[in-house]
């Protein structure tokens, strides 16, 4: 063997750390031929992408049902669009890709394992061909085509159709904001029944063990659950300058859905009949309307997870009103208190509590993490509870003063 020929191959000796080769694609890799006899479907790779993203959260994760795990591409001549369906049978989604083709359009549905879309969009071009020859499908990758193993059913089966009624609109910015900033609370809640977005025409609310978060710029009769969550993000992402329509189905169906719809996608999903407590709604507002002290974002939430994440910290933090801020003590084993001062501005004139109010610094961190998005927060501390207000959230968490 040649001298210069003696390379190291061996990948253990290899830097891999700023290659990401589970998501790496060959989208921007080149041109290929794009020419085309046989009828097809032409979509844009990244949209596709983005659809299946989303498709595989509704893919049921386990089962046997080949529908709940697939996803199915059609196109619609009344839409002239490629329609992306996926459906677990509890929920459905519907989203319209762009076509990029106006001749010899494919009319067959395509459905195929989402699992399998996922791994062959690996090895797409810019735009994903999809078309059929001798009654088999094929997909163009680059350096040839690949036979796709599709599965043979009607259509309607991914589509939901039960009759609905328009409800309600809402701004998409103002929902992708109640879900990114609202999944905290969500996500760390252990009770079923508080893992999910209760929405109202109060508001739209989500409790966690002695928390409750709230806000007004979303209102309606629904309830949304981890899965739509994820789902309603990946839909609403990046969109802006849209209302979306809410419809719920009408009384005489079998399960009662609702439905929110967009410019270019529609999602149905199971609600229930469960309801916020009046309670926690009621004693929240008299909490929130008394004064309080606007302070720091970033060093009040800091602090926060110091008390929650040092291993010599009980994981609790006293509060008091000081003479310019809060005074915030982070409680440790040794018995001693670390002292901390956030200055902040007076919004009326906050009483100073006789004993300092104590909260689970954990608790607390998981509802601040709702308010990432914030500059600063109006902080009110009352004998039985710790406000939290922003320009359009208000929170509180309950607690006793020791």
């Amino acid at each position: 063997m040649d001298e210069n020929m003696d390379m190291d191959l061996d990948l253990d000796n290899v830097d891999l750390d700023d290659i990401d080769l589970d998501n790496a694609d060959l989208t921007d890799f080149g041109e290929i031929n794009e020419t085309i006899d046989e009828p097809h479907l032409k979509i844009g790779s990244k949209s596709f992408k983005e659809f299946l993203k989303v498709a595989k959260r509704v893919s049921a994760t386990g089962g046997k049902d080949i529908i709940s795990k697939a996803t199915c591409l059609q196109y619609d001549p009344d839409r002239a669009k490629v329609v992306g369906y996926a459906t677990d049978f509890d929920v459905y989604i519907e989203s319209e890709l762009e076509n990029l083709d106006t001749e010899n359009i494919l009319m067959d549905p395509v459905i195929v394992p989402t699992d399998i879309f996922i791994k062959l969009t690996g090895a797409v071009p810019a735009n994903t061909i999809i078309y059929k020859k001798d009654d088999k499908f094929f997909i163009r990758l680059y350096g040839g085509d690949m036979e796709l193993e599709t599965h043979q059913m009607s259509v309607d089966k991914f589509q939901f159709t039960e009759e609905i009624e328009e409800k309600a609109t809402v701004d998409v910015v103002n929902l992708y904001s109640i879900l990114k900033d609202f999944s905290p609370v969500v996500s760390a809640a252990a009770n079923p029944a508080e893992k999910r977005i209760m929405v109202s025409e109060e508001g739209a609310f989500a409790n966690y063990a002695f928390a409750i978060l709230k806000s007004e710029t979303v209102k309606g009769d629904y309830d949304l659950k981890p899965k739509d969550i994820d789902v309603l993000k990946g839909l609403t992402l990046k969109k802006k300058d849209i209302d979306l329509k809410v419809y719920k189905t009408t009384e005489g169906t079998k399960a009662t859905r609702c439905v929110i719809k967009g410019d270019d996608f529609k999602y149905a999903f199971l609600v229930s009949d469960a309801a916020m407590s009046d309670t926690l709604k009621s004693n929240m507002s008299t909490v929130v309307n008394q004064d309080g002290i606007y302070i720091d974002f970033i060093q009040f939430y800091k602090i926060v997870e110091l008390a929650a994440d040092l291993p010599y910290s009980l994981g609790k933090v006293g509060m008091n009103v000081g003479e310019d801020g809060v005074v915030l003590n982070i409680k440790t084993k040794k018995g001693t208190d670390n002292s901390f001062n956030i200055t902040g501005s007076f919004d009326g004139t906050p009483k100073v509590l006789s004993s300092e109010l104590i909260i689970q610094a954990k608790l607390l961190r998981v509802l601040l993490r709702s308010f990432a998005a914030k500059q600063s927060v109006k902080v009110i501390i009352t004998d039985m509870a710790l406000g939290i207000v922003s320009d359009d959230y208000e929170s509180v968490i309950y607690t006793e003063v020791k």
